[in-house]
């Protein structure tokens, strides 16, 4: 009788071999997509963190240049990601809603709304309010400004965590819901980036892997060194100004908005200043790479407003400063300061 055909041990081997390798290879395809997919998605949430920092690169609609960010609206770089996510968590209702005020509850900011600026004649060295004597409030409809937090990251779910394409969580839950597992390196000088990296695939802790994905916020991304600017001072009053009539030196400051947690701040930056104009003329002020007091003349990027003022005595910033007020009254006007651009040419004419 015939033996039945079949398959001997060593076939079986084979074949079971071949079907392995062939899994393996499998697994191997769809671990690297995933791989793939990850790393792309943690590029992608990069890019959008970057853009929620400085606003969008070209911020162009119907042919014109618009400000958008955190940096426009709150005057510096956000201290954590939660500061670019939590805005119903970290805005402070009460002030919102309320009158305004510099102040807000302990660890709260100021919510996004017009605001008046604040003009103090007394600053220290680097040109920050001081309180005394009380700063004058430019509540003029011309001179408020939008600023303030809004929201300016979302997750898909509409969640204000906004983890990497991995989703990685930091090893305290502390730092976990500052940065929602990104890691964050803040600058220490003005001239250094904002750095945020992604833990990769390791979910790295400590320091990213050289290989994760990474972005930076450099100085000039983000702010503006106005050294150097100038800007045009006419006379159209019909008479002369001299150091009598001026009741002293004529110069332009510049008022800077910063939204900090417990109280909001304004920063002043002055030009060269001049003491006489005659009828029909126009002067030059600018701010000179030695500030007047300020150490730095880098301001973040948007919109902050611009006015002359009257200095008796020559010493800026000294407390004795006054906005000029003469014919259609204070002299000022809102001036938009983007990042990587030159300065706006700006006039300032006396009527």
């Amino acid at each position: 009788m015939p033996r039945s055909a079949g398959f001997t041990l060593i076939e079986m081997l084979v074949v079971v071999a071949l079907l392995s390798g062939t899994a393996l290879m499998a697994f191997s395809l769809v671990g690297e997509r995933d791989e793939h997919v990850r790393t792309e998605d943690s590029h992608a949430r990069l890019a959008a963190i970057v853009n929620a920092v400085r606003g969008h690169p070209a911020p162009v609609w119907q042919g014109e240049m618009r400000l958008s960010g955190f940096v426009a609206d709150n005057g510096r770089l956000p201290a954590s990601l939660r500061e670019l996510s939590a805005r119903d968590e970290l805005v402070d209702a009460d002030e919102l809603a309320g009158t305004e005020s510099l102040a807000t509850a302990s660890g709260l900011l100021h919510g996004h709304r017009l605001r008046s600026p604040r003009f103090a004649p007394q600053t220290d060295a680097d040109g920050w309010a001081q309180a005394s004597p009380a700063p004058v409030v430019l509540d003029g409809v011309h001179e408020k400004l939008w600023k303030g937090l809004r929201r300016y990251l979302e997750s898909r779910l509409g969640s204000s965590v906004f983890r990497d394409g991995w989703g990685n969580v930091a090893a305290s839950a502390g730092e976990d819901a500052l940065n929602f597992g990104w890691l964050l390196q803040l600058p220490s000088a003005s001239e250094q980036p904002w750095q945020v990296a992604s833990g990769g695939p390791a979910n790295a802790t400590a320091a990213p892997p050289a290989d994760a994905p990474r972005r930076s916020v450099a100085a000039d991304d983000w702010s503006v060194d106005i050294a150097g600017w100038s800007i045009a001072v006419r006379n159209r009053l019909g008479s002369d100004l001299d150091y009598a009539s001026l009741g002293g030196q004529l110069h332009a400051s510049l008022l800077v908005y910063q939204n900090d947690a417990g109280g909001a701040r304004w920063r002043r930056l002055s030009s060269s200043a001049i003491g006489a104009l005659a009828d029909g003329d126009t002067a030059i002020l600018t701010f000179a790479a030695v500030p007047l007091p300020p150490s730095s003349t880098r301001v973040p990027q948007g919109e902050h407003l611009l006015l002359l003022v009257i200095d008796p005595d020559g010493t800026p910033h000294n407390g004795d400063e006054q906005p000029y007020v003469i014919g259609t009254g204070r002299q000022s006007r809102k001036v938009v300061l983007f990042a990587g651009a030159t300065p706006p040419a700006v006039e300032m004419v006396l009527r």
